[in-house]
């Protein structure tokens, strides 16, 4: 990162730029969402210790690293690469954890899997 440049969202006066981020974070939220959730199908995780182990795994793996590398070479602050990296840990722990608790051992998503007897 250039000296005094600035790690905050560029945002116009009408808010343009903070309302396409919402969407490309929520697009990006779903191909992480999807990418765990074949993981999770394929891997046939259906219980919450091995959910939460995956989920460790991808968040040490790869938000992690890149952020330890970003403080590194590019010289970001530690406190935004702990915010950041807090967002990929619940979204990885969420995730894992709700995908790993609707399969069932057909392998397949489904909402109801746990309900009640």
């Amino acid at each position: 990162m250039a000296a005094g440049a600035s790690i905050e969202p560029n945002i116009d006066g009408r808010g343009q730029h903070l309302t396409h981020a919402a969407l490309i974070e929520f697009l990006t939220t779903l191909v992480i969402a999807f990418a765990i959730g074949h993981l999770v199908a394929g891997l046939g995780i259906t219980q919450v210790r091995g959910a939460l182990r995956l989920a460790a795994l991808l968040w040490i793996a790869f938000p992690g690293m890149l952020w330890v590398g970003a403080m590194l070479w590019e010289n970001i602050p530690w406190q935004f690469a702990a915010l950041r990296g807090g967002d990929w840990l619940i979204k990885c722990v969420l995730f894992t954890l709700i995908i790993s608790i609707g399969i069932e051992g057909d392998g397949q998503f489904h909402l109801n899997a746990r309900s009640a007897p």
